[in-house]
């Protein structure tokens, strides 16, 4: 029953520690383990250039296969990335002060 009190928590993860923890070949980009955290873009950004010097090669080499997998990793990242800027611009807009003026009431 110790899992019940994990449960709605974001813990901070980099992607270097869940790869050595991950099944998965992609790693955690879009990993639902994972919150995107602002703070950490740049990994997303290297993962997003390596994927894409990837990519290039597997066309060039015509292996389709892997070639699709970066094809869907670049797609991720972009996703993730997308998902970072709207956390951030989240946070600033939760700080802004909203100042309401009442309308001017119209002539009948």
């Amino acid at each position: 029953m110790s899992y019940i009190k994990n449960v709605g928590i974001q813990r901070k993860v980099s992607v270097e520690i869940r790869k050595i923890n991950s099944t998965n070949n992609i790693d955690c980009i879009r990993c639902p383990s994972k919150a995107p955290d602002p703070e950490k873009r740049y990994q997303v950004e290297e993962k997003l250039r390596n994927a894409e010097e990837r990519f290039a090669y597997y066309e060039r080499e015509g292996l389709v296969l892997e070639a699709e997998k970066m094809r869907q990793l670049i797609r991720n990242c972009h996703l993730e990335l997308r998902e970072m800027s709207q956390i951030t611009a989240y946070r600033k807009d939760q700080t802004r002060v909203i100042q309401m003026e009442p309308r001017p009431k119209r002539p009948s």
